[in-house]
């Protein structure tokens, strides 16, 4: 099944010395003080993009509502006409 070339490879290969992979990874540890406030940890481009569009968004709406006020205001009859109970 093998030829002699096969076996005298595999038995080069049994005489090499058995590989030794050995790694340590050394993380350094954030202050504690350090990693409540968030500093030295960056903000991933794709999370500031959703942050900045997220923004954008809470005040365009804000905006839409205070002229959604606005203009119901010059709308609406004045708060006396509307609420008869209540003297003016």
């Amino acid at each position: 099944m093998f030829t002699r070339k096969h076996v005298k490879s595999w038995r080069r290969f049994d005489a090499l010395p058995a590989a030794s992979f050995e790694y340590e990874i050394a993380v350094p540890e954030l202050p504690d003080d350090a990693a409540a406030d968030g500093e030295g940890i960056e903000e991933d481009a794709a999370d500031a993009a959703a942050r900045r569009k997220a923004e954008a968004a809470a005040r365009a709406e804000a905006e839409m509502r205070l002229r959604s006020q606005a203009r119901l205001a010059t709308l609406l009859p004045s708060s006396c006409a509307v609420v008869a109970a209540e003297p003016c």
